[in-house]
């Protein structure tokens, strides 16, 4: 832990007592967000889904369980309350931590009906659905001068039909869904990479039909690790107090997925483009601004904003750039000095799925990155102090694993398992 972080016991004494309620704990998101606040000795109350393996954390001094955010909201609501009130009990106060889209937006709609014992830092709804929408995201963008790929929104789509006829605009394209979707749509619509304009007219179709709201970009040429992310904590005055800045290695799947390896990188560039888009939005909190570098013209182009902590948070945290408390003590009315990006190089990597994808993409040797000379080697769900969410994991993903390999066996060999 960084000298400079202030611990729990300093914390307390100046806002008496005081307990982090992070949710997603059961996944290494919110896993590696409770770490970030448990190895300052900050209490933490975990709130996910039953079964996940952050649960087990040791860091986790109390674990409450919520149904899933878009299957039963008022279910989640109401776990809130009771937290809070078991709270108010003991005298104590809970800085509300989510790490899902999902959740910040319920959080957020709610948090007039949480007992005063819950400190709810978050920006106002309004504000949450505008970052969490790309259409805003990149009409802000073009506002500002970032550069962006060339992006159509669904009331722009004669605008695409015709430069795709006029030549101006070709193959691939992407269509992104411009909100975080259920998962009974997540699957098929949030990502599409479109190939031809048969294709396109299809997914446009399907699309309207489901009632998904989407846009249709230009596909940036390059790999996974073109990709940029600027992760962040805002504070609410507009000011940056901690800062970050890395790449993607391997993603899964790879070109449209999640960082399954991702090295920490400077790049300025990006840095200050973030924190305008952040601004321009009223943002406060942890937030990813990511971006794919083009070689065509040399600039980083805007691909998202997420308002929340991004999949790779750990590698930051266990970088000592803790925007985990950042957040806690900015909730809490406790100023801290910056946190900037150390010089020393860290990399990030998911040891079971980066096994899986290279072998079913065959997109590099797996495990390669560990072999790199990083100073810092940061893993999804294991920490030597904190052993237990990574042995379960690895058990876990070891069954799912080798069942896998048995059924892809037994249907070379056309047995039916």
């Amino acid at each position: 832990m960084s000298a400079a972080l202030l611990t729990h016991r300093e914390i307390e004494a100046r806002v008496g007592p005081v307990s982090a309620v992070v949710f997603g704990c059961g996944n290494f998101q919110g896993l590696a967000v409770m770490r970030g606040l448990g190895r300052c000795g900050i209490p933490v109350i975990a709130v996910a889904k039953a079964g996940g393996p952050g649960l087990k954390s040791r860091y986790a001094s109390e674990v409450w369980n919520v149904p899933d955010t878009h299957v039963d909201p008022e279910g989640v609501v109401g776990v809130v309350v009771q937290i809070g009130e078991r709270l108010k009990q003991q005298g104590r106060r809970g800085v509300l931590i989510p790490t899902q889209d999902s959740t910040v937006e319920l959080l957020c709609r709610h948090r007039d009906r949480f007992p005063d014992s819950l400190v709810c830092h978050l920006p106002d709804h309004s504000i949450i659905k505008a970052c969490s929408d790309k259409q805003v995201q990149c009409r802000l963008a073009r506002e500002l001068g970032v550069p962006l790929p060339n992006t159509y929104f669904d009331d722009e789509r004669d605008q695409l039909f015709a430069a795709l006829d006029s030549g101006a605009q070709g193959f691939p394209l992407v269509f992104k869904s411009k909100k975080e979707l259920p998962p009974s749509l997540r699957k098929k619509f949030r990502i599409i990479l479109i190939e031809d304009r048969a294709q396109l007219e299809r997914v446009l179709a399907e699309a309207d039909a489901a009632g998904i709201t989407h846009l249709i970009q230009d596909v940036i040429p390059g790999g996974d690790d073109a990709l940029y992310t600027f992760g962040s904590y805002m504070n609410r005055a507009g000011e940056l107090r901690a800062w970050f800045t890395g790449r993607k290695l391997r993603q899964q799947p790879p070109l449209f997925g999640v960082c399954r390896v991702g090295e920490s990188k400077r790049v300025p560039e990006i840095v200050e483009d973030g924190v305008k888009l952040l601004r321009g939005l009223h943002y406060f909190g942890i937030s990813q601004v990511e971006s794919k570098y083009d070689l065509r013209d040399g600039r980083y182009k805007l691909i998202e904003v997420n308002p929340r902590a991004w999949a790779w948070v750990a590698l930051p945290i266990g970088m000592q750039v803790n925007l985990a408390h950042a957040f806690f003590c900015d909730a809490l009315g406790i100023d801290t000095p910056m946190q900037e990006m150390p010089d020393l190089t860290g990399v990030y990597i998911s040891l079971f799925d980066d096994l899986y994808w290279s072998l079913k993409a065959r997109d590099g040797r797996p495990w390669a990155h560990l072999f790199k000379g990083y100073d810092l080697v940061v893993e999804a769900y294991y920490a030597p102090d904190d052993p237990m969410p990574g042995l379960i994991q690895f058990g876990r993903r070891s069954g799912d694993f080798a069942q896998s390999a048995v059924k892809n066996v037994l249907r070379r060999m056309r047995v039916r398992a």
